[in-house]
């Protein structure tokens, strides 16, 4: 499969980037691809509520998934890195 590279600003917010990442799906259904609440990717691209490792790793999952390998790196990027669970 050849990768979608989805042109968004590197200094883009984490909000936009969940958006991104999101695409063309609902937020119902991106909620039910990654396995969360549809209020918690509302909340998360409002910037109403920060991501947990658990829904962190499910983005990016899911990003790797639809080929979308650069929003993965954003979305690191703006999180700090795994290491901020560390």
């Amino acid at each position: 499969m050849q990768e979608t590279v989805v042109t968004i600003a590197p200094t883009s917010s984490l909000p936009e980037i969940i958006r991104a990442i999101r695409g063309e799906l609902s937020q119902q259904e991106f909620a039910q691809a990654i396995g969360v609440t549809h209020s918690a990717v509302s909340q998360w691209e409002n910037g109403k509520i920060g991501l947990s490792l658990a829904s962190t790793i499910a983005l990016l999952e899911h990003a790797k998934a639809t080929e979308k390998r650069n929003l993965a790196v954003l979305l690191l990027q703006a999180v700090g890195g795994l290491e901020a669970w560390l």
